[in-house]
Parts: structure tokens; sequence; C-alpha cells
């Protein structure tokens, strides 16, 4: 048989494009392979980054500038301030006197503060009367603690019934004026008395060594005797000091004052 040249052409081109036709066949089975691998392997990435548990240790460091709010609620730039303390230095709890009651810890811009509220028990004198005394400190604790302030204040040769407490979560560490010194606040009650009446109730306020007040009677609801209002007088100490701290003691007198009896 005799092939034409016209023939050999339509051959050679034929064979041409089949190789072209596998070829492209080829190359594209390999880059659908290379993109599946690709696209598999995004989607665990992502899948992973998802429900990859966060393993990072979170920073608990309480820096010095640091804003924490104070049992009162009221944003404070004082650090560590922590209320009922388990540990307080030997070297300080040696020299209060009675049972602590009530304690506060904090670092300011004075350092390491440590606040003690004290009772003693109440003692019966030879003559029959009573006498009992609360103390408020606060030291300043370094290498070696130093006292910056003390109050004290007593019942004495009382021949009825004695008060004298501290009144339960009135103490409070504050830094109203934001100047990096913290203030403490506290409150008691005191009385000696033989009938049905309110009790005194004092406000202690310091901001390093100043001293403010409040002085006054409590409210008074007895279940079956009715209400009495108590009242309240301002130290002059206020007139001298930030308009907020005797806003701010105001408010704390305010929400310990009532007293309940029966009911």
């Amino acid at each position: 048989m005799k092939l034409t040249h016209n023939s050999l052409n339509v051959d050679t081109m034929f064979i041409v494009r089949v190789l072209i036709v596998l070829i492209a066949i080829i190359s594209f089975g390999s880059c659908s392979k290379n993109t599946d691998k690709k696209s598999a392997s995004t989607s665990k990435s992502t899948t992973e980054s998802q429900i990859q548990p966060d393993k990072s240790t979170p920073d608990t460091t309480i820096h010095a500038d640091s804003t924490k709010k104070s049992e009162t609620g009221i944003p404070s730039k004082l650090s560590e301030i922590d209320y009922n303390i388990n540990e307080i230095p030997n070297n300080i709890l040696k020299t209060v006197e009675g049972k602590v009651v009530a304690s506060a810890r904090f670092i300011d811009s004075k350092g390491m503060n440590i606040i003690l509220i004290s009772e003693t028990e109440q003692i019966s004198g030879d003559d029959g009367s009573a006498n009992k005394s609360l103390f408020g400190y606060h030291f300043i604790s370094a290498k070696e603690s130093f006292l910056l302030w003390k109050v004290n204040d007593f019942i004495r040769q009382c021949e009825v019934d004695v008060t004298l407490e501290y009144l339960e979560n009135s103490l409070a560490i504050t830094d109203l004026d934001d100047n990096g010194t913290g203030e403490s606040t506290f409150l008691y009650k005191l009385s000696c008395k033989g009938d049905v009446s309110p009790d005194d109730m004092k406000l202690i306020m310091h901001e390093g060594e100043k001293k403010y007040a409040i002085r006054g009677t409590m409210d008074l609801d007895v279940t079956g005797y009715g209400f009495e209002k108590g009242n309240m007088k301002v130290d002059e100490s206020f007139n001298s000091a930030p308009t907020v701290f005797k806003d701010y003691a105001v408010q704390r007198w305010n929400k310990f004052k009532l007293e309940r009896i029966g009911n």
C-alpha cells in the first residue's frame, strides 16, 4: 500500500493532537492532586487553631499602678488589697492588745501596710463594774516594721451593760483622691447603758497619719417599741480634706448606722 504525502500529514497531525490531549490530562490530574493536598492542609491548620486550647499562662502579676476594686467597690490604684489576712508577722502581732477582729493589707506609696482592729475581753473590776477596750493600728511592714498610728477607745467602770464592738465588714481601704496613699476607714459602736436606747457610733478614717472622724448615735429599730433616729456629727478635720473624703465617710456612716432589735 502506498501512502501519499497528504495521508502522512493527516496521520502525523492526529498523533500530535492525541499527545497534546494526553499531556493536558496528566497535567490537570497532577495540579488537581496538589490543590487537594494544599486545601486539606489549610483546612487542618484552621481546624486545629479553632479547637486548640489556650495554653498561654495568664498574667496574674499585680503591678503597683494596677486598678483593683476594694471591698467597697470603689476603684483603687492600690495593689494587693487583702482583707482578713491569715498571717500577721509575729513582731507586729505581739504588740497588739486584745484579739484581732478585722485586718487589711495593701501596698501603696509607703510600701506594705497592715491595718488591725482588736478588742479586749470584758473585764470586771473589784467593785463589779466592767471595762473593755478597742484598738486600731496601722503598721508599715518593711525590714523593720513600725507603727504609723494607733487609736484606742474604751468603756471604764460601767455598772450596767457594756457595748464596745467593731462593726463587721466596715473596714475599707481606698485611694479616693488617687494620690497613691491609701485611706483606711472603720466603724464601731459603744455604750454603757441599762435601757433600750441607741448606741453611740464612731467612724475613724486615716490617710497616712491624718485622722478624720464622725461621731454620733445609731438609728434604732426595736420590735414593739418603734424607731428612734440617731444623729451624726462630722468632725471639723474633714474641712481640710478633699471633699470626696467627707462624701465617702458619710456614705459609710449611713450604711452601718441602723441597728435592729427583735426583727
